[in-house]
């Protein structure tokens, strides 16, 4: 999304050249030239990470997509400016929307593929087996600063499965894997801390920014009657708040505590869903 903000920025800035007055001194070639071999450059990421994105790979460059089809739409648009409208004649024009539709088409495609996988979204019982795939996915350095409040040492498998296999054995507690074409990709759970039922999920960050995490959350609401829940993020951690939010948990205060990731006292917001 940042991407995308950034992208109108400098297309509202860019737009005055398209004026004759302000195009006084300015080769032409010198937004043209760079302007196509820009767009060539983004078209050849659109395609390729298309390829990725389109055949359902696990590591689906699903952000790069997206960014490659906007800059290459953008740089099309910037080099008509550039040129100047009036100056270019109706078979250059009409060449150039043709450019914009197949970036605006791979763009819809996108989107289209992401909320098919949506659909192939699986939620299962957490069993034994799936906890070696769960332990890689929360020893992601990147994950782990997110989460904050973490084991002391996330990458002792060890001690992660002494204690999930218990857990998830719990009476208490109701735990499930994500699975997506058959593969592992996250899994979400609720257990009681401090008198409240928390929920609390993580997603395989080869997976981010698809909608599983707040999918999964919403068919994991679906399988529990529990209510109150409870659910607490770091306070940097913008992502996970919004999945909280759009699966209808409110804010309701914010606290202070310990967090092993970041080996220092932070503030969290603890949210809830009556």
């Amino acid at each position: 999304m940042m991407f995308r903000y950034a992208s109108l920025i400098l297309l509202l800035l860019f737009a005055p050249a398209a004026h004759a007055d302000q195009l006084d001194g300015l080769s032409v070639l010198g937004i043209i030239i760079p302007g196509f071999i820009i767009a060539a450059l983004s078209f050849l990421a659109m395609i390729v990470s298309a390829l990725f994105r389109f055949s359902r790979t696990p590591s689906s460059p699903n952000t790069i997509l997206n960014v490659s089809a906007i800059v290459f739409m953008l740089t099309i648009v910037f080099v008509l400016i550039g040129i100047g409208l009036s100056q270019v004649d109706s078979g250059f024009l009409l060449f150039c929307g043709i450019l914009i539709a197949v970036g605006f088409f791979f763009l819809y495609m996108n989107n289209f593929h992401r909320t098919m996988d949506l659909h192939d979204l699986v939620l299962e019982p957490t069993i034994e087996a799936d906890l070696n795939h769960l332990f890689e996915f929360q020893k992601d350095p990147e994950g782990v600063h997110m989460a904050a409040f973490t084991a002391p040492n996330p990458s002792d498998k060890m001690a992660y499965l002494t204690k999930w296999s218990k857990l998830i054995q719990a009476p208490n507690i109701v735990m499930f894997t994500y699975h997506l074409n058959d593969q592992i990709v996250g899994s979400v759970v609720h257990f009681e801390m401090m008198g409240e039922t928390n929920v609390s999920y993580w997603i395989d960050r080869r997976h981010w920014n698809k909608g599983i995490a707040t999918q999964g959350l919403k068919m994991f609401l679906g399988k529990t009657s529990k209510r109150p829940l409870h659910a607490r993020t770091a306070v940097d951690n913008y992502g996970s708040q919004r999945v909280l939010e759009k699966c209808g948990f409110v804010k309701i205060r914010t606290e202070k505590a310990f967090a092993n990731a970041r080996q220092a006292e932070i503030e969290e917001f603890v949210y809830i869903l009556r």
